[in-house]
């Protein structure tokens, strides 16, 4: 072979093999960026107890919106029953996997501080100016730390179809004397005068807490007359065949549909229950007022507190940041129906239904005069059980007497408080 022939040969290999280390190099600087770019990408995951599909829905129209303004931001949203959140939170805290925001409850948020779930945040005056004048705090503090912020709240209030009543002739109740009297007149043969939701403890314990409060009395003298005079009260009606049969089978959304189908004239249910009766297409005109007040004239502040878990990601303070963004926030109240906790946002109350209060809906919660109460427990988890228990025990066709459960219920709640 001559030189020349060897000499072109060498210079095409070398050629060959520069296109080649060429061509490695930029594959590996493709993987670099790539691997980059994964390691900038970063999950947010959001835990939320919603199961109507509007709640769903208007919770993720606001992270995709999120990240079209953070592309390289994911929000992932899981859903959990707020009845099994103590076992899955508690679980994935063991294995170092909670989500990095959660939204719960304002009642269950104190025992999930209790349990280390929620790092410190920090609060400024100007930041805390932001929200409504009277908010109980207590149930987002621990030790004067803040460790969540109030999210919404969703008061209990008691619905009734104006025309059963308006045929009845009928006042809106105002005690729970009342409901009971109305309750025998305005059913029917296979309609039932009132209803509220036994299937969950927590859902059951704000009910039977509600009863109770509003007579002046306590989980901590609940074998005293206010406390017997609730459990009488359910047997009543239970005796007067007031309540549907199955109860202890009922969630707050199925009653929903049962008072919106017209099988419960009267329910006491949250505000946000609206979406449920809304999406069912009932053309029922329907009327809302608070909770009956016995003794004391308060108003109920239950609702939906959010934090950020002590493995929160960094981004994850700035997503919960833009919740509370003005248009954001306002479309996620208003969506969900719920009562804004910031003073300058509004609440528009739905034409399909009428509140018949002293006041529009928001003042007379969140603005009024009237004693406000929420029920702060760092035992709540098995002081609800208890409860839930005692008011299920009173649904029983052939329940033992008033007084007997509510020693037996007292009794559970003090060895629950006692263990906490």
């Amino acid at each position: 072979m001559s030189r020349k022939k060897i000499l072109w040969g060498a210079a095409a290999f070398t050629g060959v093999l520069i296109v080649v280390v060429f061509l490695l190099f930029l594959h590996s600087d493709a993987r670099k960026n790539r691997k980059q770019e994964r390691e900038e990408t970063g999950t947010i995951r959001v835990m939320a107890p919603y199961s109507a599909g509007i709640h769903k829905k208007t919770l993720e129209a606001a992270a995709q919106d999120y990240e079209e303004k953070h592309p390289k931001i994911s929000v992932q949203i899981e859903y959990i029953p707020e009845e099994s959140y103590k076992r899955e939170i508690g679980l994935r805290q063991d294995e170092g996997t909670n989500a990095d925001i959660i939204i719960c409850s304002s009642s269950i948020m104190p025992p999930l501080i209790q349990m280390g779930v929620f790092r410190e945040l920090q609060m400024t005056p100007v930041k805390r100016n932001r929200y409504v004048q009277g908010i109980p705090w207590e149930n987002v503090m621990d030790d004067g730390k803040y460790y969540g912020l109030p999210f919404f709240y969703d008061p209990y209030l008691l619905f009734y179809n104006k025309k059963s009543v308006e045929e009845n002739q009928i006042e809106p109740p105002s005690t729970w004397e009342e409901i009971i009297r109305a309750g025998v007149r305005i059913q029917t043969l296979g309609t039932y005068g009132f209803g509220f939701a036994a299937k969950n403890s927590e859902e059951t314990a704000q009910f039977f807490s509600m009863m109770l409060y509003s007579r002046g009395g306590s989980i901590y003298s609940l074998d005293q007359a206010q406390g017997i005079q609730c459990f009488q009260d359910i047997k009543d009606m239970v005796q007067m065949s007031i309540l549907p049969p199955n109860l202890i089978n009922t969630s707050q959304e199925d009653l929903a549909r049962s008072f919106a189908e017209g099988e419960v004239h009267m329910m006491v249910n949250q505000l946000s229950c609206l979406t449920v009766l809304e999406s069912s297409g009932t053309s029922m005109e329907i009327g809302m007022t608070r909770i009956p007040g016995e003794i004391t004239d308060m108003v109920y502040l239950t609702g939906q507190n959010i934090g950020l878990t002590v493995n929160a990601r960094e981004e994850a303070e700035d997503f919960l940041e833009y919740l509370y963004e003005p248009e954001v926030y306002k479309k996620l109240c208003n969506s969900m129906d719920m009562l804004p906790v910031l003073h300058d946002i509004a609440y528009e109350e739905k034409a399909t239904a009428e509140y018949t209060g002293e006041t529009d809906l928001r003042t007379d919660f969140l603005e009024g005069t009237n004693e406000k109460f929420s029920l702060v427990s760092d035992a709540w988890f098995s002081v609800a059980e208890a409860l839930g228990d005692g008011v299920r025990a009173a649904l029983e066709t052939n329940s033992r007497g008033a007084e007997e459960l509510a020693q037996e219920t007292q009794e559970a709640v003090r060895i629950s408080i006692l263990e906490n």
